[in-house]
């Protein structure tokens, strides 16, 4: 019996929708620039190249060569999120997929979010948060630190994760 075979037969992969929410937040860049965050950054939030070579400032890409690398990228982002949850919707695999991307290997591994989708991935302490005072106000956001600062862009990106995963 072929098991990878099975794996992959039941494996979940991200939506157009997710995908989409991945591509407007990360944004197309051409050349390659440092986040926020400090991380060295090209195409479409990537890291570094598919050969595991890291992104060097001056790097440029083009469109269709940052399409390839994202979808390299969020395929590990997949693997990360098939291989530790489990009886999702289609929804909440593709929020956790666009929160693993942002937030690399270490983000989704042992934190609370994790912990709580794990136990009950309908758990409302996940995605529920507050409009007027939203960082802190659900697992999704106490995720919008970049270097110890409060980052707009990623209080926005949170709430669109909450809000797809919820769907």
């Amino acid at each position: 019996m072929d098991f990878q075979k099975i794996f992959n037969s039941v494996s979940m992969r991200i939506s157009d929708a997710g995908l989409d929410l991945i591509k407007f937040y990360e944004g197309y860049k051409d050349e390659a620039y440092s986040c926020p965050a400090g991380v060295i950054t090209i195409g479409y939030g990537t890291t570094r190249y598919p050969n595991r070579y890291k992104i060097q400032l001056g790097d440029k890409c083009t469109r269709a060569e940052a399409e390839e690398w994202l979808i390299n990228d969020v395929s590990k982002a997949e693997k990360v999120i098939n291989n530790s949850f489990k009886g999702l919707t289609q929804s909440q695999f593709d929020a956790l997929v666009s929160f693993q991307y942002n937030t690399g290997a270490i983000g989704l591994i042992d934190c609370t979010l994790a912990k709580k989708a794990r136990v009950n991935p309908n758990d409302p302490t996940i995605y529920t948060y507050d409009e007027a005072d939203p960082v802190d106000s659900c697992e999704f956001l106490r995720w919008v630190r970049g270097k110890g600062k409060v980052m707009n862009g990623l209080i926005k990106r949170r709430m669109a994760e909450a809000d797809l995963y919820k769907t």
